[in-house]
């Protein structure tokens, strides 16, 4: 039995009158981009829609005159018997949109289901198609259309009414939010080669940012979340990880003072375990799809500030997604800046380099592997170089932190201080201009 599919013969009839009797061509072009020929069903509603396409492209507003030579005169009056007015377009197009939506989910829900019948895969791949399907389903929906003078007083009202704390997420570390102010809806690129300080560096500002009641996801694919709870405990207390990790017992008899740190950093743990979530190796599928539902839901049930994504070019994508690097991180890079929008959250999101001998030039956004279109959606692209992983002043290894895109203010460029012993970045190593290293002064033009 063929199944009927939703659609609106008057609704259509009105929103194609309207556009036959406007006479100012550029509210026609703006209600032209809010549909497409998709979203009408009736053969002759269709002709007319394209029949409007044609002669507005050639400069010219489709009056019946103009209208009557692609489309029979009394099909024409039978259009423009039902009309609407400018206020009531709106409401119109977003009714056709929401009948174009049922229509398309009707048919994708069919092609979902002969598939997840016809498969003879594993439960799990199963699993996948019935999340693809649900990501479509939450992102096909349109957005409500806004007028202007809408979309202006939303702008005023978020900036007048917003305090400076609802709108900036801090980092929790002053080399950071001196030189990153990071506004909700921002996607920070936080780019380095593998053993530069990716993870190190943000598990340092979460450690400052649960502290500060800032509520942060951190999404990590490669490592197990015991072991980087282990090391967020580690720069708490400044116990070396490797004393966490393997000798805890043995160090402890010891040096007793490190049950009190223990303690201590437990604490701090304990007390902020609503503030942070890490999800780890195991933990979850690392894919637009599963970061999206546990945005939705920490957001929903406890709030959230900031997501740290470590990192890009790991992520899996649906199976209609091409196979080459650039579409999957393309893709996954545009999904990320959808979730950090649609959830009012800072995101920051690593990335790698392209594997190459980068050690004796500074890297920068051309480096990133797979780049695409990772710098388009970017507001913030920021580098971290250690050119030379043996030197140590200190008790630090020097490692050079720069700004390589920034949207709203000046660029930075600055030396930190790792902690090898507790993977950590704790402070911003300032040099004389005499004694700064060679290896740590930008290259000269």
């Amino acid at each position: 039995m063929t199944k009927q599919m939703p659609f609106n013969v008057d609704i259509e009839k009105s929103i194609l009158s309207q556009m036959i009797c406007e006479s100012n061509i550029n509210t026609i072009r703006g209600w032209l981009e809010n549909l497409s020929e998709l979203d009408f069903y009736s053969p002759l509603s269709r002709l007319a829609y394209n029949s409007i396409q044609d002669i507005v492209n050639l400069g010219k507003c489709p009056h019946i005159e103009a209208m009557s030579k692609f489309i029979d005169i009394e099909q024409l009056h039978e259009i423009v018997s039902s009309h609407a007015t400018h206020g009531y377009m709106i409401d119109r197009i977003e009714e056709l949109k929401e009948l174009t939506l049922r229509r398309s989910s009707i048919l994708t829900i069919d092609s979902y289901k002969d598939k997840i019948l016809s498969t003879s895969d594993s439960i799990i791949e199963v699993e996948q198609l019935i999340e693809e399907l649900d990501e479509f389903l939450n992102e096909s929906r349109p957005n409500k259309i806004l007028d202007t003078r809408t979309q202006i007083k939303d702008a005023v009202v978020h900036m007048t009414e917003l305090k400076s704390e609802e709108k900036f997420v801090p980092y929790g570390l002053d080399f950071m939010d001196k030189n990153i102010q990071h506004a909700r809806k921002q996607n920070h690129v936080l780019v380095a080669s593998s053993g530069s300080g990716k993870t190190a560096l943000a598990l340092s500002c979460i450690a400052q940012q649960m502290q500060l009641g800032v509520k942060t996801l951190y999404f990590c694919r490669e490592s197990e979340s015991k072991e980087l709870i282990m090391r967020l405990l580690s720069i708490l207390t400044g116990i070396p990880f490797y004393s966490l990790d393997a000798q805890f017992h043995e160090d402890v008899a010891a040096y007793p003072h490190m049950v009190a740190r223990f303690k201590i950093g437990m604490a701090i743990l304990q007390e902020n375990s609503k503030n942070f979530h890490i999800y780890g190796k195991g933990d979850y599928t690392h894919d637009a799809i599963n970061i999206r539902k546990i945005v939705r839901k920490h957001k929903q049930e406890n709030g959230l500030d900031m997501i740290w994504v470590d990192y890009l070019q790991n992520m899996g994508v649906p199976r209609n997604i091409g196979n080459s690097i650039f579409e999957k991180v393309s893709y996954n890079s545009d999904q990320l800046d959808l979730i950090t929008a649609e959830f009012d959250i800072a995101s920051v999101v690593m990335c790698q380099l392209n594997r190459g001998d980068l050690k004796n030039k500074r890297p920068s956004r051309d480096n990133i592997k797979g780049s695409s279109d990772v710098e388009n959606v970017a507001h913030w692209i920021s580098i971290l170089h250690c050119p030379d992983e043996k030197a140590v002043s200190d008790g630090y290894r020097p490692t050079q932190y720069y700004s390589d895109k920034t949207r709203l203010r000046g660029g930075f460029d600055i030396t930190l201080g790792f902690r090898s012993e507790c993977m950590s970045f704790e402070k911003e190593i300032v040099y004389n201009s005499s004694y700064r290293p060679d290896s740590l002064k930008p290259p000269t033009c």
